[in-house]
């Protein structure tokens, strides 16, 4: 029994393999100029940040210290993309045992798709047990990894988003619960594991602190609930309160510590309950641009429209659509469907798991939902009171740091899939021979049609020669003649900060630019004097922004330069163009991106080289000595 226990999951992690190596081809075949997404922007952005991160020296501010962009300001690890539980430990072994950091990008993708493996035994790991069908389970465990809805994140660039493996891990977790309810000490090791599970999860990225601690919250309400003239339920609601409460009393304590910026940084991020940010009804049924095959009700047009999707899956919105058929054509059937529905929620374990998701999917629908599904909110306003998030917003703003509330609806993946293939094991455990048969092979064909979609779909997106960063990619900045040892920094003009939540003084990148002025950092190995980071002290924009729209210095910000030039670097051809998108509508915005354009000639500065349209100047902001 044990043999075979560890043969299914050998067998289970084999096939991933398989999967993972057709997937990633040319990663694996030059994984040092390789990325995992052709997406750019963010992508870059994200890739830059880490890999300037864990190169740039430690300073008398810490390891959790960011400087290579806002300088000479810079920022906290924590607002910067960069996964803090990859890139913290990364860069201390990089700067204290051995200085692998130009192996920094390949390392972070290999983490990125061992995920996909994890995810892939614990999925089976959760549905045989819920399922009490192996076969099933393994066909699912395959399936599922791949199709979930954070697997598109990897394509987008977002790649500490991509971790599904955290909420299978949450699910696991009350599985544990489930299973030692009778135990009072493992319930303290379980209940101990929760809260590091979301402190983790807080450092692979903020989101997933407030994502994950709500659903395994709302698994454990539910639970103690249905089991609440029990010992456990008492216990169960009583975590409920403790659990949440620790854990951001934790992540607080930890970020005021260690963030000195906290005080500057504003309460609440623009965006939060925009329709642009939230799932919509439709989502959940809606394909993706890249699927060959699925159920044919809705398509998600825009490709860039991520924080939207929500697509549940071949296996089982087909199967959902077939039973909803046959239900409304027999009456008989429609009876064994309500009666499988009925003993699905009574078992407290398989409930906890569905409604606990099912709170996820509404709060993913904001506080005020309007079908007109667009970002001016037409239609009609729907108030969603079963988003627990409504009644927390009226004590304190602080929810709307959370702005991408689509976000919310990734564990309901896996929870309206444990309800559907639920129903499709008892039906299947009920049937004749040759219909088991048929729903295998059913499976197989609309699942194993969506792995290869979204398979395919990766290996377009893997591309070589993408990693702006390699030393070999970076070799073309050669050409250009400056001494980068003489500066401090790098302006870039055009000039861009995004982040910092105040979009009167937001002054968005524009991709094709902001990657050329990362590559120079990164060959230069000098900071940037712009930003592009998340929620940045609104206070030290604005005084960055003066001084490349006014040239005014402020004194902290003097204090904080040296006697050093700064390099700037002006784009010819950008700075005429009228038509960019990226030119703000608000003000002061707008002024000071049109007033930033001119920093060169206001400040007569001379030419010291130029490249196609690049041209470079030294600008001495103390005076030159």
């Amino acid at each position: 029994m044990q043999i075979k226990w560890l043969y299914n999951y050998y067998t289970l992690f084999c096939i991933h393999v398989c999967i993972v190596l057709l997937a990633f081809t040319s990663f694996f075949r030059h994984p040092n100029i390789s990325t995992l997404s052709d997406h750019g922007g963010d992508e870059t952005k994200n890739y830059f940040t880490l890999n300037s991160y864990v190169k740039e020296p430690i300073g008398e501010d810490g390891i959790l210290k960011y400087n290579h962009l806002s300088y000479p300001f810079g920022d906290y690890v924590y607002y910067t993309d960069n996964t803090p539980l990859f890139s913290v430990p990364f860069r201390w072994y990089c700067h204290h045992i051995s200085d692998i950091s130009n192996k920094a990008i390949p390392i972070f993708n290999l983490f990125i798709i061992l995920n996909i493996i994890l995810s892939g035994l614990l999925v089976f790991s959760i549905l045989k047990y819920l399922l009490a069908d192996n076969k099933i389970a393994f066909i699912m465990a395959i399936i599922l990894p791949w199709t979930n809805v954070q697997v598109l994140r990897i394509m987008h660039g977002h790649f500490n988003l991509s971790l599904s493996s955290l909420f299978l891990l949450g699910i696991y977790l009350l599985i544990l619960w489930h299973k030692n309810k009778d135990a009072k000490g493992k319930l303290i090791t379980i209940g101990f594991a929760m809260f590091l599970l979301s402190m983790v999860s807080f450092f692979i990225h903020g989101y997933y602190i407030a994502i994950l601690t709500t659903f395994i919250a709302a698994m454990l309400f539910t639970y103690g609930i249905w089991n609440f003239k029990q010992r456990i339920g008492k216990i169960s609601i009583a975590t409920v309160i403790i659990y949440p409460a620790i854990t951001l009393v934790s992540a607080l304590l930890i970020v005021s510590q260690t963030d000195k910026y906290l005080p500057l940084r504003k309460d609440i991020a623009n965006g939060y309950d925009w329709m642009d940010q939230k799932a919509l009804f439709t989502s959940l049924f809606s394909n993706y641009y890249f699927q060959h095959l699925y159920v044919p009700i809705c398509n998600l047009k825009n490709p860039a429209a991520v924080e939207q999707a929500g697509y549940m899956g071949n296996v089982s919105l087909f199967a959902v659509l077939i039973i909803g058929i046959i239900a409304f054509l027999k009456k008989g059937f429609r009876s064994e469907i309500r009666a499988i529905q009925i003993d699905f929620f009574k078992d407290s374990l398989r409930a906890s798991i569905f409604i606990g998701s099912l709170v996820m999917l509404f709060i993913s629908f904001g506080e005020h939902y309007y079908t007109g599904n667009r970002i001016d909110n037409n239609g009609m306003e729907i108030f969603n009171i079963l988003n627990p998030y409504y009644l927390i917003h009226k004590f304190t703003n602080r929810v709307e740091q959370f702005r991408c509330l689509g976000r919310f609806l990734w564990p309901f993946y896996f929870g309206f899939n444990i309800w559907v293939l639920y129903t499709i094991v008892v039906l299947y455990k009920r049937s004749e021979k040759n219909i088991r048969l048929f729903i295998i092979l059913a499976m197989l064909f609309v699942g194993g049609f969506e792995t290869v979609d979204f398979a395919q779909e990766i290996h377009r997106r893997v591309r070589i020669s993408h990693n702006y960063f390699n030393t070999t990619t970076l070799d073309s900045f050669k050409t250009i003649h400056v001494d980068f040892n003489k500066c401090q920094a790098i302006l870039p003009i055009p000039y861009y900060f995004a982040g910092s939540e105040d979009y009167n003084y937001t002054i968005d990148d524009k991709e094709q630019w902001s990657d050329y002025t990362f590559k120079l950092s990164s060959y230069s190995g000098l900071p940037l004097m712009s930003s592009k980071m998340s929620r940045t002290p609104p206070m030290y924009n604005i005084i960055l922004m003066k001084m490349v729209t006014k040239d005014s210095l402020d004194k902290v910000l003097i204090d904080k330069l040296n006697d050093k030039p700064v390099l700037v670097v002006v784009n010819k051809k950008e700075i005429k163009d009228s038509t960019a998108f990226n030119i703000p509508i608000n003000e002061p915005a707008k002024s000071y991106y049109w007033q930033a354009t001119q920093f060169a000639d206001r400040n007569h500065l001379q030419a010291i080289d130029s490249t196609g349209d690049v041209i470079f100047y030294y600008w001495y902001p103390k005076g030159k000595k």
